[in-house]
């Protein structure tokens, strides 16, 4: 398969990814009226980081998302406010998030 079928299939799932985050909103942002597309870039990093051979099991999924939550959400706060979204990302409920974006890339992968 071509290349432009792996970026399409690759900016599909990038987009399934950010309408499960924005459905979960695990900031609440979006209830709080921030744009649909504020997880974006969160979306991309996960989307980005399951597209290898490695099987996307609903665990790494939990693990990515964390891990790039922290990055993203704590970058530019004080030693203080870091320790707090670490606490805070610990206690949200990824793993629903987690079992519906490893569903996406169950689906069938582009060669």
């Amino acid at each position: 398969m071509g290349n432009s079928y792996k970026i399409r299939s690759l900016i599909d799932r990038m987009r399934q990814v950010s309408d499960v985050l924005v459905k979960h909103d695990p900031e609440g942002l979006i209830k709080l009226g921030a744009p649909s597309d504020e997880y974006e870039s969160e979306a991309v990093d996960i989307a980005n980081a399951l597209t290898s051979n490695i099987p996307a099991t609903p665990e790494r999924c939990t693990a990515i998302c964390k891990d790039i939550w922290i990055a993203s959400f704590s970058a530019v706060r004080s030693d203080f406010d870091k320790k707090l979204a670490h606490r805070v990302n610990e206690k949200m409920n990824w793993e629903p998030i987690a079992a519906e974006i490893s569903e996406i890339f169950k689906r069938e992968k582009p060669e």
